[in-house]
């Protein structure tokens, strides 16, 4: 990658484009992304990515939300100016959102990635369900075990509660800040609440759109996340290294994390994630 880099404001505030210049991009890793789908405009139009729907058999690019282009955006967009966090990774997208059951099609995907899916490492999960069963809880320990990473979204709504991944353990769970550090207004609190990261007004690409459009809150906010694990992820080849130091992320993201002043732990959990800490701890794991 080349200096002359259109960054937003998440790169800066994290330290993003020092880890580039280090060659930390992301390079190697394999990201499963449940969502809505996944088009190909500008900037994610990559001969790289896959596309699937909940049970992995293979479809055509689509999106018809819009949703999971954003956060594929935020995690990996290569187009200057809504520039992804690990620009380097490959993105195994599968839909399951929106579909008529989200609950069941989540469950479909997990299973299915436990079972015939081992190069993927990593999980990104912008959204909450509201009743996860017992299957999809199970799947989530059993990915962990295996030292691969699960991130979701802390949800947007004081009123609504969710199984997943309020009630799954496993799931690292991620609050949006703002550039300030502050939570953002109106958004889910609670101890189960992990970290926090960027998540206001973040450029990405969407479908059927030649401009950038402005993404935001805690699905951009576990994007970012899922970004930056790929980032720490990528600095160890795949193979038994890779799955340990997956196993021992979620520690690390917390012990790295910066909480802000009179920050509340409900509403930013450890506090913000921060990229560089997190690798130079991530280096000593064997």
């Amino acid at each position: 990658m080349a200096d002359d880099w259109n960054l937003s404001w998440q790169h800066r505030t994290l330290g993003i484009a020092e880890l580039w210049r280090r060659q930390i991009t992301g390079r190697g890793v394999t990201v499963a992304l449940l969502d809505t789908g996944l088009a190909r405009p500008d900037g994610l139009d990559r001969d790289s990515f896959q596309y699937f729907d909940a049970r992995g058999t293979a479809t055509a690019a689509h999106d018809p939300s819009g949703h999971g282009t954003c956060c594929a955006s935020v995690i990996a967009c290569t187009r200057g100016g809504a520039l992804g966090i690990a620009p380097d990774v490959r993105i195994a997208s599968f839909r399951v959102l929106e579909t008529g059951n989200d609950a069941e099609e989540v469950e479909q995907a997990l299973a299915h990635i436990l079972r015939r899916r081992p190069d993927i490492d990593l999980l990104s999960c912008s959204f909450v369900i509201d009743d996860a069963s017992p299957a999809l809880k199970a799947a989530v320990r059993a990915l962990g075990r295996q030292g691969r990473v699960v991130i979701g979204a802390a949800g947007d709504r004081l009123d609504l509660d969710s199984g997943f991944p309020e009630l799954t353990p496993g799931a690292i769970t991620v609050a949006a800040v703002d550039e300030q550090a502050r939570p953002l207004p109106g958004a889910k609190t609670g101890a189960w609440i992990d970290l926090a990261a960027p998540g206001l007004d973040l450029p990405a690409v969407a479908p059927g759109v030649d401009h950038l459009v402005l993404f935001g809150e805690s699905s951009a906010a576990a994007a970012v996340v899922t970004g930056v694990a790929a980032l720490a992820l990528s600095t160890r080849a795949p193979g038994p290294a890779r799955r340990r130091l997956g196993s021992a992320l979620e520690g690390l993201l917390k012990a790295t994390a910066i909480a802000p002043p009179d920050a509340d732990p409900d509403a930013v959990g450890a506090g913000v994630i921060d990229p560089a800490r997190l690798i130079q701890a991530a280096a000593a794991i064997p």
